[in-house]
């Protein structure tokens, strides 16, 4: 896992930078909704209807499944550094309710970065709103990465649990 400074800040970019180029690719087509908290949070915020909601939290369930399946296929349980598919697992040394206070945070840091910057029409960062999600996702995990392994989107931590 991320025990280290250097892997931890290494680990926290990727999952910043994955969450970038998915939030670029994916917008124009679905609103890039990866993360059933951000799709709850739309609907809480009437921007979203609660019927394309739960569908799009179904759907959202069924990839990290899928994902997770794959990520099988590419890291044998042999070589997977976490030993379970990135699973998360609270550290004794936090425990649960540091870990349930971070997620917290965290998750609302993203849910308000996407309000903030995707949705609020009179937003200003334009087309650049993508490079502010990536770097919520990027804080969170840096602060995360060792409480609990950061998950901030339940349904990333679905897929893995299951498989």
């Amino acid at each position: 896992g991320a025990s280290d400074a250097a892997t931890r800040l290494v680990v926290a970019f990727a999952f910043g930078v994955g969450i970038l180029v998915l939030a670029y690719g994916f917008a124009h087509i679905s609103g890039a909704q990866i993360n059933c908290a951000v799709t709850l949070a739309l609907i809480v915020g009437g921007e979203l209807g609660p019927i394309q909601g739960a569908l799009n939290v179904v759907f959202q369930l069924l990839g990290s499944v899928l994902g997770a399946c794959f990520l099988c296929i590419v890291f044998p349980c042999e070589v997977d550094m976490t030993g379970s598919l990135g699973t998360n697992v609270v550290n004794d040394a936090y425990g649960y309710a540091s870990a349930f206070f971070g997620e917290l945070f965290g998750t609302f840091l993203l849910c308000y970065t996407v309000f903030e910057t995707a949705v609020n029409p009179k937003a200003n960062v334009g087309v650049n709103y993508g490079i502010s999600i990536g770097f919520a996702v990027f804080l969170a995990h840096l602060i995360l990465l060792p409480i609990d392994g950061c998950s901030i989107n339940p349904t990333r931590s679905f897929g893995p649990a299951l498989v």
